[in-house]
């Protein structure tokens, strides 16, 4: 009637993310996305188990910005990111400007699955135009750390010896 109800009916559509070159790895956890987040909210517990971050300050807050020791194979740098979103039990996202064309957003996503079970995400979405070229010469290091955080998170939930 009056032609509403199509334009009603039809679903929204989910977000979509930003465009550029996406590294990311996912693992399941069997442990409650509550205490995934405890951890995962307190920067300067992620020296403990990520390889990407060998000292960190700061608080999560939306607009916040933090101070990493960001280390890559032998390449290690103070940066300063900025939290662009964040959603507690699900989420932490910042932009980093890595070098001229080069910048990333790189995030931290929780999927509950059940009371015990969590699917922890790690990822970063490379952009500009150098950034194909950048990945060529530290994506594979970029995949290896990815990978070894998550195995390194889900090894500290699952033994029960998180900082929460």
């Amino acid at each position: 009637m009056f032609g509403f109800q199509k334009i009603w009916k039809q679903p929204i559509p989910p977000p979509q993310r930003p465009k550029g070159i996406t590294l990311e790895q996912r693992i399941g956890i069997q442990a409650a996305a509550e205490d995934i987040w405890q951890t995962l909210s307190d920067p300067t517990t992620w020296q403990s188990w990520s390889p990407l971050c060998t000292g960190a300050e700061g608080v999560i807050r939306f607009g916040e910005r933090l101070k990493l020791q960001h280390t890559l194979g032998p390449l290690s740098r103070e940066i300063h990111v900025e939290i662009i979103e964040w959603e507690p039990d699900a989420q932490i996202v910042w932009r980093d400007h890595i070098r001229a064309g080069v910048r990333s957003i790189r995030y931290y996503e929780l999927e509950k699955l059940y009371d015990q079970g969590t699917i922890f995400c790690s990822g970063e979405i490379f952009q500009g135009p150098l950034a194909r070229r950048w990945l060529r010469r530290h994506g594979a290091h970029y995949t290896k750390a990815i990978q070894a955080e998550c195995d390194t998170l889900k090894a500290l939930m699952e033994s029960g010896t998180s900082s929460s």
